[in-house]
């Protein structure tokens, strides 16, 4: 994959769905398993994005990438692997911390 399909183009429209809907999976997601399976919502929160930083990592789907590659401080990484490489990393960190921190220690 060239650098130039790495940054793709996401049309502001796009760019703005694929946010709102992140945020909304999230909230939603964290409410679900605090209702469901008694998880505190900061620690499911830390697994959703964990899992959502390791999706973006390995470009499935191509939108969410897109939208992450081109939010805030990413943009300006422009070396695809390494990239990739920081979205890999913090997906293990936020997963790391959802799975092991102690009850409590998130809030």
């Amino acid at each position: 994959m060239t650098d130039a399909d790495e940054r793709g183009d996401i049309s502001l429209l796009n760019y703005f769905v694929g946010y709102v809907v992140i945020l909304g999976a999230m909230v939603g997601l964290a409410s679900l398993g605090n209702q469901l399976l008694g998880i505190d919502p900061v620690r499911m929160v830390c697994l959703c994005c964990g899992l959502l930083f390791g999706c973006a990592a390995i470009g499935k789907p191509r939108e969410l990438y897109l939208v992450i590659r081109n939010t805030g401080w990413f943009h300006h990484i422009r070396n695809p692997v390494a990239m990739r490489t920081v979205l890999t990393l913090f997906a293990l960190l936020l997963l790391a911390l959802g799975a092991l921190a102690p009850n409590g220690a998130l809030k």
